[in-house]
């Protein structure tokens, strides 16, 4: 696939993100699913601190110089957290950079083989219906 990726989730029926297309890998988390109502995906499962689930794409090669970007349909009142990442390792292995953010907390993290070590936070109100893009040079 011609580089850059992106997707619409668009679905029929709630569908697992691996039977929607087998090229997004999960590293960290499960439940990862795109709902058919509202053409969303989501990580619908828990785990313990420090938690942070990963879906990547792996149907291309990227190079050093990457970016993600996503635009965040909506934030619950909880504790869920969504965001973008860079520089994820292939397979299943939880390693990458990635910014995350919930209703008023926002932090860019390193995460290797699951170990995560925090790079900078914030505490500016949520991003609901925002683009959020993380670089990496």
């Amino acid at each position: 696939m011609a580089l850059p990726k992106t997707d619409s989730f668009t679905v029929t029926v709630d569908t697992d993100i691996q039977d929607y297309d087998a090229n997004w890998i999960r590293a960290g988390g499960s439940g990862w699913r795109v709902y058919e109502a509202t053409d969303t995906l989501a990580c619908v499962a828990s785990g313990s601190s420090p938690w942070i689930p990963n879906l990547h794409w792996e149907g291309d090669t990227f190079d050093a110089n990457q970016y993600a970007q996503a635009k965040i349909a909506a934030l619950d009142t909880g504790a869920s957290y969504v965001g973008v990442s860079v520089r994820c390792a292939s397979g299943t292995t939880n390693t990458h950079y990635g910014w995350f953010g919930a209703n008023t907390e926002h932090s860019l993290c390193k995460m290797i083989s699951g170990s995560v070590t925090w790079l900078g936070d914030d505490t500016t109100d949520g991003y609901a219906g925002e683009l959020i893009r993380q670089e990496v040079s």
